[in-house]
């Protein structure tokens, strides 16, 4: 195959890959709101419950709930160690239900469930206990660096992976030495810093970042080893592939990078 067509056919397969792995760790985001519809007496309530709450910016939780004779309240608790249980009654404002979590600290992990009620029949939303972290809010930008820069990495990576079953030695080491960059800027500096800054306390940290960094560094091993083995054009062909995967499900699995 021609210089030129093998690289647009690599570059096409990359993207699509890349797209693709984005839109997969999307829908399985661990940040992301769980948004379901319930049906009441006849009445259909579509939703989103968080699993973010933002202690220096907090938002209610809003239900566009029509039918006034629906009501409704908040279950919760802290996840580890929390004995106690709080009741939150949702209330009105309009055709809107809503609820709002006060006075929750930086890094704690609470558990919680919303039940609604018309006429003596009752439903717990699903899932029945969500997990909420609460967290400060970050600069604005700072996320979209950062996914930008995964986004990245993910893309030259995949690129790297398929160069490596036909490769252009000069051409691999170049994408291998921008995935590095690419990864260690999003998955490590930025990464880190978000961390830092919704924390702001060792145990949110600890809770979370600490695993999200042991598999970026295992990835950054095997990236590293990778260029060396290019670098010295020997048996370089599988590390390069590990390194591929590795970031492929780093990039999915959670916790991971949202």
């Amino acid at each position: 195959m021609p210089d030129k067509s093998r690289n647009a056919l690599f570059w096409t397969l990359a993207v699509i890959l890349t797209f693709v792995g984005s839109f997969v760790q999307r829908q399985y985001n661990r940040e992301n709101p769980v948004k379901e519809v319930i049906s009441i007496n006849g009445t259909k309530i579509h939703y989103f419950l968080p699993k973010i709450y933002t202690v220096d910016n907090p938002q209610p939780v809003l239900f566009f709930v029509k039918n006034k004779k629906i009501s409704g309240f908040v279950k919760f608790s802290e996840l580890y160690g929390g004995k106690s249980q709080h009741v939150i009654r949702l209330k009105r404002k309009g055709n809107f239900l809503y609820f709002r979590f006060k006075d929750i600290p930086v890094g704690k992990k609470i558990k919680y469930s919303v039940l609604f009620e018309m006429n003596g029949v009752k439903k717990v939303l699903s899932p029945g206990n969500m997990i909420l972290t609460s967290v400060k809010s970050l600069p604005p930008g700072l996320n979209t660096a950062r996914i930008f820069f995964l986004f990245l990495a993910l893309l030259l990576g995949i690129r790297a992976g398929l160069e490596s079953l036909n490769p252009v030695t000069d051409h691999l080491k170049y994408l291998i030495s921008l995935t590095l960059l690419s990864f260690f800027i999003g998955g490590f500096i930025l990464e880190g810093i978000r961390q830092y800054l919704w924390f702001h306390s060792l145990p949110g940290l600890l809770d979370i970042s600490i695993f999200v960094y042991i598999k970026v560094l295992i990835v950054i091993l095997f990236w590293t080893v990778a260029w060396f083995k290019v670098n010295k054009k020997r048996s370089y062909g599988i590390w390069v592939s590990i390194a591929t995967i590795l970031m492929f499900l780093v990039y999915l699995t959670p916790p991971g990078f949202q």
